[in-house]
């Protein structure tokens, strides 16, 4: 079982199950049928359920949006700099942080920029309510999720409501488990990925780009364990639209 998760759990995803599920069943019903192809299909089938059953993988189509009842969650446009200059010169939105407000709007379109380069380690969406970006939320290094919102939005249930929808797209996905490192103070944050399933598994002492030294708490979220006969279990009640 070792061998076999590790031939195939780095590299196959939700949407591959489905497809090679597809396969199986199209290039195995005939001699199932017959009954000369039960130990071939008995075979696939524990292959299958292997790959469902770790489902070690990141995402490998990047989607376009997330939906949720008040959000949407979509990627960055150059012409959102201005929007995003505003959040990260923000004082109160930038308490917790851990860099340094931005000097120039040109800083902030190089910052921008990074949300889409590397798409195999990172995996960012703008959050937007009612046409006004408002944060951004997503993982900028698998499987690592970070957020940012802006301070004036906080406590409406916006950072929980997109933080809900990008678990559920991780995990769609076939990322197997995530994490979130935060500031000890920062309550608000802790209370919210607390919320969403995270659970602590240590603490430590972090460094800030801005020399800060901060106690720093780690959490992690397991993918949800798939259950015959369903093989696929929502995360979160919002889907992704792409």
């Amino acid at each position: 079982v070792q061998h076999l998760h590790k031939a195939i759990g780095a590299s196959i995803s939700a949407r591959h199950i489905d497809h090679l599920a597809d396969q199986i069943v199209a290039r195995q019903m005939n001699g199932w049928v017959g009954g000369s192809g039960v130990p071939v299909m008995v075979c696939l089938l524990g292959l299958l359920w292997i790959a469902v059953h770790f489902g070690f993988a990141v995402p490998l189509a990047p989607v376009k949006a997330l939906r949720t009842r008040r959000l949407v969650l979509r990627r960055a446009r150059p012409d959102d700099v201005t929007a995003f200059h505003a959040i990260l010169t923000d004082p109160p939105t930038l308490r917790y942080w851990g860099q340094a407000p931005h000097r120039s709007i040109e800083e902030t379109a190089r910052w921008l920029a990074d949300a889409e380069a590397d798409p195999e380690k990172r995996d960012e969406f703008v959050i937007e309510r009612d046409g006004e970006v408002i944060g951004m939320i997503g993982a900028r290094r698998w499987p690592w999720v970070t957020y940012i919102l802006l301070d004036a939005e906080g406590g409406k249930g916006y950072g929980g409501e997109a933080l809900a929808a990008f678990v559920a797209h991780a995990f769609a996905s076939g990322v197997p488990a995530l994490f979130v490192a935060t500031d000890t103070r920062n309550a608000a944050s802790l209370a919210m990925v607390r919320r969403c399933g995270f659970g602590e598994i240590g603490r430590g002492s972090l460094t800030h780009e801005t020399g800060e030294t901060i106690e720093a708490v780690w959490l992690r979220l397991d993918k949800p364990r798939y259950r015959w006969p369903s093989l696929r279990r929502t995360a979160a009640p919002d889907r992704v639209a792409a």
